[in-house]
This record gives C-alpha cells, structure tokens and sequence, in this order.
C-alpha cells in the first residue's frame, strides 16, 4: 500500500483495475464509485493539516470492506485540491477550477460505463459546491449521484483519537441504501467489522515519505520549512489511464509514488527537500476511448 500513499484496499480501488474491466469493456455490472474529497485545514498546533483524509479514509475504508461482498464498487483516489478554508490556507483552489475538476472525473466515471457516483466530503468548506457539482453530473452526464457529508456521519476532526467505529457503521448503513436505490434490493449488511479509533499516519504512509509531506505538517512547520536555504518541494504529477490489459489504470501514480518514496528514504536526513499533496489526475486525452482513464482538460489542470 505505501506505493500508493493513500488508505485504499486494492480490491476496490478504481486505480487497480485494468481498462478491460470496467463496464464500458467488458458489459460487467455496474459499480457504485465514490470520489473521496478531503481539505486540508488547520486545527491547531498538534494536529495535521490533512487530519480530515486520516480519519475520513479510515471510515470509508470500513464501511467500504463491510459492504463490498454484496455489490460492485469502485473508490476512487482523493481529491485532495478542493476549495481552500480561508485566503491563507493551504494547497486550496477557487470554486470554477474544483467544479471543472469533478466534472472531468464524471465524465471519466460515465464513459467507463457507470452510472452511480457517490462523492463522500469531509471538507466542511466544500459541502455546497459538492452538492452543486452532483447535480451538474446528473443533469448533464444522466449520472445517479449522491453527495455523504462526514460531518453528517459525526465526524468533528477535533483529535487523531476520534472514535470512528460509530460513523463506519452509519456510513455503511447509507452505503446499502445507495447500493439498493433503483436497483435490485441486495442482502442485509453483514456481521459488524471491527472499526480501531483514530486515523494514524502510519495506517498508509511510509515514515521517511510522510516526515516530508508539506500535507501531513502542521502550520508552523511549514512556515519552517520555507524559511530554510534552498529548501526544493516536489509536486507530484501523475494520471489515470490505460496501460494495456495487462496493468492497472493507476499504474504511472502507482510507480512514480514508489520511486519518490524510495529517493525520499536516500535523502540525508536534514536535506531541505519537501513533498506536495500529489496531483493525482492529470491530462491524459488521449486514452479517453479507453474505459478507466480519468482525464483533465488542459486548462484545468493548468490551473
């Protein structure tokens, strides 16, 4: 999983499957997908500024693993570029760049032949363009969307220590009732899983990786960071896209996220040198006749 770099289970993550296998490929079902969206805010001087994809993908995950045996899902991976919590936040973007982006991922989902998006937000600031951009992707795409708020789950991301089993288990309840929804009415959920508390770090990241994630520090010590000589920040640039039928459509974040892990753990220790929220989905028009890619347009991805 460290060559990923987020909470995501292979079974069900949309960047592990080859373009074969989506529906538009092979006539398969049709999965529910879910595109996570995580902020990243300050909440004090302990806590990290991507406390809200550390707790929300472990909930996520859970609900996920708890109802995954009785329909087809797809979890996309996070978006974590959504719209800044203030004028001094960070790695946020305006409303116009976050809509055109969501859109382009619905209209990924949509050509690789599915027709069930659920966005699942735990950034409290984005709630409303959320909601905006499901209805856009239904009136324009014919998509069935859904919108689940973590701070409707309980989720208050006031410590890494939050309980989250209680969430997990209303979130899977919602999971279910999506699954059934103009479909056909699918099993009970199955025996409770257990759900640990808290959203630790090491759930996902390697150590010698995170120690340099401007996304997993603290305000001041970014403020550290930039104040140091020459200190160099790594943005992270990938895309979803096929790579014949052999691979998975995640394959270039895939391995170029294990290359920058593996540098990272050469680097000398006091090396000024940073990592930047990754920009997962990239320009990559050119795969769009294959199911599975995920493409930005120029434009957007420019800004």
């Amino acid at each position: 999983m460290h060559t990923w770099l987020a909470n995501a289970d292979p079974e069900t993550a949309w960047a592990y499957v080859a373009w074969p296998d989506f529906p538009a490929a092979s006539k398969g079902p049709q999965p529910l997908v879910i595109v996570p969206l995580h902020g990243f805010v300050d909440r004090g001087p302990e806590m990290p500024l991507d406390t809200e994809e550390l707790l929300a993908s472990r909930v996520l995950r859970a609900a996920v693993e708890r109802v995954k045996s009785l329909a087809p899902i797809r979890v996309l991976h996070p978006v974590r570029h959504v719209l800044a919590a203030r004028a001094d936040g960070f790695f946020g973007l305006d409303p116009d760049t976050v809509s055109d982006q969501l859109l382009a991922l619905c209209q990924g989902i949509h050509d690789s032949g599915c027709t069930k998006v659920l966005f699942f937000n735990s950034s409290a600031v984005s709630a409303s363009l959320t909601a905006s951009v499901a209805l856009d992707a239904r009136a324009k795409l014919g998509l069935s969307t859904y919108v689940i708020q973590a701070g409707d789950l309980g989720m208050r991301f006031s410590t890494l220590d939050e309980p989250t089993a209680k969430s997990a288990q209303l979130l899977a309840e919602l999971l279910v009732e999506i699954l059934a929804h103009r479909a056909t009415p699918i099993a009970a959920l199955p025996p409770d899983v257990v759900v640990t508390a808290g959203g630790h770090a090491s759930d996902f990241f390697p150590s010698t990786y995170r120690s340099r994630y401007l996304g997993g520090m603290t305000r001041a010590r970014i403020a550290a960071c930039a104040s140091e000589p020459q200190a160099l920040v790594v943005v992270p640039l990938s895309s979803i896209e096929q790579h014949g039928r052999h691979l998975p459509v995640g394959v270039d974040a895939i391995l170029g996220q294990a290359l920058l892990s593996e540098t990272l753990s050469g680097m000398p220790t006091g090396a000024p040198v940073y990592v930047a929220p990754p920009l997962t989905y990239g320009k990559c028009n050119e795969h769009e006749g294959f199911p599975g890619t995920l493409t930005l347009d120029a434009r957007t991805l420019r800004r």
